[in-house]
Order: structure tokens, then sequence, then C-alpha cells
């Protein structure tokens, strides 16, 4: 099974998609997801969530009419099999359900695509995109997903320390730092060729 990974760096931000990973069940999920996405901190909490679970649906920037407001696509599930699993997203409307509210706000290119927003109450998925909108008009939404609250799996507080505070001594963690160490490699090695040097030249006589 899929599952989709949203990755808090720090407890005053927003939990957001970072990728997916593939594991049987929520826990191994959560596992795999602290190995591939908890190497670069700073992380303090992650969320799981299968893929089958979440609707997603999209705003096309070139439908925009003279109002200002925009078309919706045809809602689908975030696997773009709406048929498949269909019957699964629906299964939540028989009541009100707490769903939670993933958005993308952005169109510049970063590590992370939804973030969460919050929660909103309704009977099926759909109707959830719709109090969604209503709820958090702003900033302007591109990409809108939800799930119930319940399908989402989460690592425990009192747990993160020792999930996710070693990773801050791994030196490899953040791309940039690769830059850096060639750099810094590079100015180590002409000192030690140039003390290299001045040892190997004799003395005047």
């Amino acid at each position: 099974m899929r599952y989709e990974i949203f990755k808090q760096d720090a407890p005053n931000q927003p939990h957001s998609n970072v990728g997916s990973v593939h594991a049987p069940d929520a826990e191994m999920a959560l596992m795999h997801a602290r190995d591939v996405y908890g190497r670069r901190p700073n992380a303090v909490s992650m969320w799981v969530v299968p893929e089958s679970e979440i609707y997603a649906t999209s705003h096309e920037p070139e439908a925009m009419s003279h109002e200002g407001r925009t078309k919706n696509q045809e809602p689908r599930t975030k696997s773009q099999e709406p048929e498949a699993h269909g019957s699964k997203l629906t299964a939540h409307g028989s009541s009100p359900t707490s769903y939670a509210v993933f958005r993308k706000t952005s169109q510049r290119r970063s590590m992370t695509y939804v973030a969460y927003a919050g929660t909103v109450e309704a009977n099926t998925p759909k109707d959830a995109v719709t109090a969604a909108m209503h709820k958090f008009p702003s900033p302007a939404t591109f990409v809108w997903w939800v799930c119930p609250e319940a399908a989402i799996s989460k690592t425990e507080a009192e747990a993160a320390p020792s999930w996710f505070e070693p990773a801050k001594d791994k030196v490899y963690r953040q791309q940039a730092y690769y830059g850096d160490a060639t750099r810094k490699n590079r100015r180590q090695r002409t000192k030690l060729v140039n003390k290299l040097s001045s040892d190997e030249t004799p003395d005047e006589a």
C-alpha cells in the first residue's frame, strides 16, 4: 500500500507533504518515512495517510473568470484512479466526519507539495473540499487534498526525541552542505599542499 508522508519541521509550522512510501501498514509506513525523510532535520512530527483515503482536486489558473473565481476540475483521488477508490472515499458520508485539509498555495518549486491547513466537518470528501474553500479562502489555493482525520497515523510527541534528534548530527542532512564541504575540502587540500611544499624547500645558506 502507498502512503503519503507529511513532515513537520518545527512546532509552529504545518505538516507538509514531502513524498510517499510503500508499506504493508501504517506503523511500517511511519518507520520507512522516518528512515527516508527524517534524515534531513529538522523534523518534530510525521503523519502518514493511505493514498486511497486522499481526495484531491485542483484549480486551473487559466480557468479564472472575470470575477476572479476559479472553476474546479473534476475531483479525483490522489492516485488518479477514482473508480478504484471511490467506494472507500464515499464510505465516510453516512454522518458528518472530521476531514483534514491540505492545500498548495504556491507554484514555486520546493521540497513540499501541499501543507496542512486545518479541519472541516462534512458528510463526503467533496463536501469537505467545498467547506475548506469557504473556511480557508486565502491565500489563493491551486490544489486541495482532504482525508478523514481518522485515516492519519501520527508519531507520538513523547517519542520525537528518539525518532528525530539523532539525525541532527548527520553532516549530509542538507543538500546545500555538499557545496560547502567541497569548498572546505579544497581549501584544506590547498593548505596541505602549500605546507608540504614549504617543508620540502631547502633552507637558504
